[in-house]
């Protein structure tokens, strides 16, 4: 609550928006009052929007974020499995390992 002091030397007590509205209404008028409470309801409305843009963007960034760690994992178990066969094997079959690097390779560029 705060008391405060208009210019014409009349204090009044505004304990939030209504009785603000009220002060304004009775010192200044209707058409004022409305004015700026229509003001007021176009400036909630459009922090409002902003707002729910801005949830929207952060959802769907996470997806996104969420998707390209999905892709590097799975880049990772691929490149894995080509490295555990190369370390296992007596003999390297050239085109599999062709094959999974070019799986690879697809699945990182599919992504940028």
């Amino acid at each position: 609550m705060h008391i405060i002091e208009l210019k014409n030397g009349k204090n009044v007590c505004i304990g939030g928006y209504c009785d603000a509205l009220d002060t304004i209404r009775e010192e200044l008028g209707d058409e004022i009052t409305t004015a700026l409470e229509e003001d007021i309801t176009d400036t909630l409305e459009e922090m409002r929007s902003e707002r729910d843009i801005q949830e929207e963007e952060k959802e769907e960034y996470e997806r996104n974020c969420e998707g390209y760690r999905d892709m590097l994992q799975e880049t990772v178990e691929e490149l894995d499995g080509v490295l555990e066969s190369m370390e296992n094997a007596k003999r390297i079959n050239k085109e599999k390992l062709f094959l999974s690097l070019k799986r690879i390779r697809k699945n990182i560029w599919a992504n940028l």
